[in-house]
């Protein structure tokens, strides 16, 4: 005899309520993500409460149950970028790492490569900065990801006192790129690295670094052509070398700038928006 399983309509009027449930409570996280990232985005551009910017982008990580995916990728990124601007390196170098071991995506990765350079940079790691910074070169497809990526190799070697590669991979940077921003930047460390082999060129790419950053009106990268301009003149013109230094010094004091909606910190670049 053949048995005839029969089930009953209320084990399917609960099936129902449970897909019906899970679908709301989905819809619900997407909703209270988008509004903890815009919330934590208000504090962070304002670049004041930071800790609320923290709190509200670890909000969007817990909304964002699938860690392999872009919404709780771009949530820590922006955890670990607000580390980086309050100087917590070992901490952004942690959510990076966490990032980075569970994100499937390509999107972002460049970014994560970026930071994490960024992270190992200013502990003083110069060879694993130096190894993310080439993966993030690599990874970055548009021209500003790439012009920011090489700029920040070439910020490596200056620090290894290799001035000379530094110059040879920064000076053609100028030709590839002639955006304001970029040419502010890349300028003001080519001068630096001129200034240091005592080359003719050095003053004057650091005085249109930093003529370039005024017309910006860019505070974060004001502060090291500032301070460049202040060890230049430190030896030949006292008075000169002591303004540049609180110039340096009075830029400190304010909000990093936001450009063209990427945020820049010590050549660190992220996504606008998610």
């Amino acid at each position: 005899m053949i048995r005839k399983q029969v089930f009953s309509p209320i084990l399917f009027f609960i099936l129902l309520l449970i897909i019906y449930s899970c679908s709301d409570s989905k819809e619900e996280d997407t909703k209270n993500y988008k509004a903890s990232i815009a919330k934590g985005s208000e504090f962070f551009d304002k670049k004041v409460h930071l800790d609320s910017a923290f709190y509200y982008y670890n909000l969007a990580k817990e909304y964002s149950t699938d860690k392999s995916g872009k919404e709780h990728t771009y949530a820590l990124l922006q955890i670990a970028t607000v580390q980086q601007y309050i100087g917590d390196y070992f901490g952004s170098e942690e959510t990076i790492t966490e990032a980075l071991a569970n994100y499937e995506g390509t999107v972002y990765k460049p970014y994560l490569y970026n930071m994490l350079a960024v992270a190992y940079d200013s502990q003083g790691k110069l060879d694993d900065a130096l190894e993310y910074y080439k993966k993030a070169y690599d990874g970055f497809e548009d021209i500003t990801g790439k012009v920011l990526a090489q700029n920040n190799i070439g910020l490596i070697y200056q620090q290894k006192n290799q001035h000379e590669k530094a110059i040879q991979l920064l000076k053609p940077l100028l030709k590839k790129y002639n955006r304001k921003v970029d040419s502010a930047l890349i300028l003001g460390n080519l001068g630096y690295s001129e200034y240091k082999l005592n080359r003719p060129d050095a003053y004057a790419n650091l005085s249109q670094s930093l003529y370039l950053t005024d017309s910006l009106q860019s505070i974060d990268l004001s502060i090291p052509t500032n301070i460049h301009l202040a060890e230049f003149f430190k030896d030949s013109d006292n008075h000169k070398a002591k303004q540049y230094a609180i110039n340096a010094l009075n830029a400190a004091k304010k909000p990093i700038s936001l450009i063209n909606g990427l945020k820049y910190c010590n050549g660190l670049l992220r996504p606008a928006k998610e």
